[in-house]
């Protein structure tokens, strides 16, 4: 019997994909836990595979996370998706970089740090001026997203206005510019920051594509303060044709002997597909959804119960776990 730990993190121990998800793995015969990624007294050793899953506070406790993905990699523990791969995806300046090689077309962006450091930019004196040498042809034009290169669920994300364009009184602009910018710089001189054009397509969806061992499962689409695609009665199945293409020709570029879950979350900026993000360190995968199994599905206690009740017969969701299992016996 394989024994397969789903790399989790307290608050999210009940997640509803990871109890679907570990369903799946019992009902094709693995051992399967759920353990959270800094329970010290745990025995990773004791493990055939680790799949890294809901470990959403990392971007709060990155050197203990690190140090943690290192002793998994130095141990020779088999993870997925490959530690190389999710420390390289957690560095948004590495991935930016990956993307660029790769001509992947996503929303302009640069990389800035105060100090000098390889692939980072130096600021000019506030951000007008940053922005009129680094993005001269979006002067006047656009509104730009700050951000760390290491962070998530928006946390120290901002939305700025340097130019004063903004006509929507319901954008959530952040005022003062520079001193925003600023504090950003000086607070993650480690890691640097992003600066981004803010994508206008965003208004009408973002499509976060999640690709399990490369196959297109399940699609949900993000719109300011709406996620559609959650649900059964929401799923998502008319995904823009260039979009899916898109999507599959980014994750035809991913190495498949190392990249076990992926989430392509995309926009159609002026009508061409642009990449907002690729998530290969701990993407939600929203496998509820492709499940099928309950609809109120941010209720532990109610749906905990159905992933138990209800037999897990999604075919590509089955396939999945199949090939996890042959991962582990590698």
């Amino acid at each position: 019997m394989e024994k397969i730990t789903i790399a989790s993190y307290t608050p999210y121990l009940k997640d509803v994909d990871d109890a679907i998800l570990k369903k799946y793995l019992v009902n094709e015969g693995a051992n399967v836990e759920i353990v959270s990624w800094d329970n010290k007294q745990y025995d990773w050793l004791s493990r055939d595979l680790v799949i890294i899953r809901s470990t959403w506070d990392y971007h709060e406790r990155l050197d203990e996370y690190v140090q943690w993905l290192e002793y998994l990699k130095s141990k020779k523990i088999k993870v997925y998706n490959n530690v190389d791969i999710v420390l390289n995806n957690i560095y948004k300046n590495k991935q930016i970089e990956w993307l660029k090689k790769n001509n992947i077309k996503i929303m302009p962006c640069e990389i800035f740090s105060k100090e000098q450091k390889e692939g980072m930019h130096k600021p000019e004196k506030n951000i007008v001026e940053t922005i009129k040498k680094y993005f001269p042809d979006k002067v006047n034009k656009s509104l730009f997203v700050v951000k760390p290169t290491v962070s998530a669920r928006s946390n120290n994300t901002y939305l700025i206005d340097p130019f004063n364009i903004n006509n929507d009184p319901l954008a959530h602009i952040t005022k003062n510019c520079d001193e925003v910018f600023n504090e950003l710089l000086n607070k993650f001189t480690d890691r640097g920051i992003i600066l981004q054009e803010f994508g206008k397509g965003i208004k009408d969806g973002e499509y976060g594509m999640v690709f399990l061992n490369g196959v297109l499962v399940q699609t949900v689409v993000k719109k300011p303060g709406k996620i559609y695609g959650q649900k059964e009665k929401e799923a998502i199945n008319d995904v823009p044709e260039k979009l899916e293409i898109f999507a599959k020709e980014i994750v035809s570029k991913l190495d498949s002997n190392k990249v076990l879950i992926a989430r392509v979350d995309a926009i159609l900026e002026n009508e061409e597909p642009t990449l907002m993000e690729l998530e290969l360190a701990e993407p939600n995968i929203y496998i509820r959804a492709t499940d099928k199994v309950g609809l109120n599905i941010y209720d532990p206690n109610w749906y905990l119960p159905k992933v138990e009740e209800v037999g897990c017969k999604n075919q590509k969701l089955i396939d999945f776990a199949k090939n996890i299992i042959e991962r582990s016996k590698q």
